[in-house]
């Protein structure tokens, strides 16, 4: 990808778990001259400020080394006006606010997303393809390669494919559901008794068979991303975003 078109073209947005990527600093250090030169900014919602600043306090020292990555690339940028922090503290998760960001401003600016996470990046994709979308802005998903180079997700056709068969495959599953007469009004609770799978652990995936966790490569607000012996990413959601109304209550593992 041509970092110089993107800064010229494109507001980019850059998540968490791009910012604490181990080949992150190279990336962004190399960054910095072409935004000064350009006068530009990244943008980055205050929520990935919160929990990179949250994530320095990890017990675990591979996590507390990248969030601390993260947090002095964030101190770097600040001290040049190179980024845009926007939002609140009280705004949701970052995830939430890149798809809102996105959905909202997808017909008015060309836009770039920088990150780590699959979920993120076909989420994002989506709107791309969405036939309620109407628009001649451009979209772009990006992420850092092993080298630390910049890459898109996947381009038009692999991912229109992939999207066209995942629809029908729901089409031919969909079934009637029982409709609510009034709102659900318990209070959620959050199922804290399991334990969390963590570096060095076995888990036992259904279509993967007994995979080993590496290291951590991402980490937000609901999961941390894992490298794998199978050469997967695996996506483990934390205990407090497993509650009694979660529909994948029963699934710590995301492969």
């Amino acid at each position: 990808m041509d970092v110089n078109k993107i800064a010229d073209n494109y507001r980019l947005f850059v998540d968490t778990c791009s910012l604490m990527y181990e080949k992150a600093p190279g990336f962004f250090y190399s960054l910095a001259p072409i935004l000064i030169e350009k006068k530009k900014q990244i943008i980055i919602p205050h929520k990935v400020a919160i929990e990179i600043e949250h994530l320095k306090k990890s017990p675990n020292p591979l996590t507390r080394d990248s969030a601390l990555r993260g947090a002095t690339i964030i101190k770097h940028y600040i001290d040049y006006a190179l980024i845009d922090i926007r939002g609140e503290k009280n705004d949701p998760f970052a995830d939430n606010v890149f798809h809102y960001v996105f959905s909202k401003f997808r017909t008015q600016y060309d836009l770039a997303l920088l990150t780590q996470d699959t979920g993120l990046a076909m989420d994002i994709l989506a709107l791309k393809y969405s036939q309620a979308i109407q628009s001649s802005k451009k979209l772009l998903v990006l992420k850092l390669n092993w080298n630390g180079s910049l890459m898109a997700w996947s381009d038009d056709r692999r991912f229109t494919s992939v999207r066209n068969a995942d629809s029908l495959q729901a089409s031919a599953k969909v079934q009637k559901f029982r409709l609510c007469s009034k709102p659900h009004t318990q209070k959620d609770r959050i199922l804290g008794s399991r334990e969390t799978p963590d570096a060095g652990d076995y888990i036992n995936a259904v279509e993967f068979g007994r995979v080993r966790l590496g290291h951590v490569i991402g980490e937000g607000g609901e999961a941390k991303i894992f490298s794998t012996n199978s050469g997967n990413a695996c996506k483990i959601y934390l205990k407090d975003r497993l509650t009694q109304q979660c529909p994948d209550r029963d699934l710590h593992v995301k492969l």
